[in-house]
């Protein structure tokens, strides 16, 4: 299912991009590397902050066969490209 939230610019919810299998594997594959997120200090290397405390992980394109469809299927929906190095970040598991 699509929402349209505004016409100009154009801003659109799509819902039920992922099927559950796939949400249970991605958070599978991310469990045991989930790490507490970092900022750039100030001597731009990245340190932990109080301020900032969720914990994450990047599900690399390729890491795991059952997740390596989703991308695809942004691409389908969207019309972006979201594979290739220049393309997209990664998968990100936020908690």
């Amino acid at each position: 299912m699509v929402e349209v939230l505004n016409i100009d610019p154009p801003i659109y919810q799509i819902y039920d991009v992922l099927n559950d299998m796939e949400i249970d594997r991605m958070l599978e594959v991310a469990a045991p590397f989930m790490t507490r997120a970092r900022v750039k200090g100030d001597s731009e290397v990245f340190v932990q902050s109080a301020i900032r405390t969720s914990a994450t992980h990047w599900i690399v394109e390729g890491e795991d066969s059952l997740l390596a469809r989703i991308p695809a299927r942004i691409e389908m929906i969207t019309g972006l490209d979201v594979r290739g190095i220049d393309s997209a970040e990664d998968l990100q598991i936020s908690s």
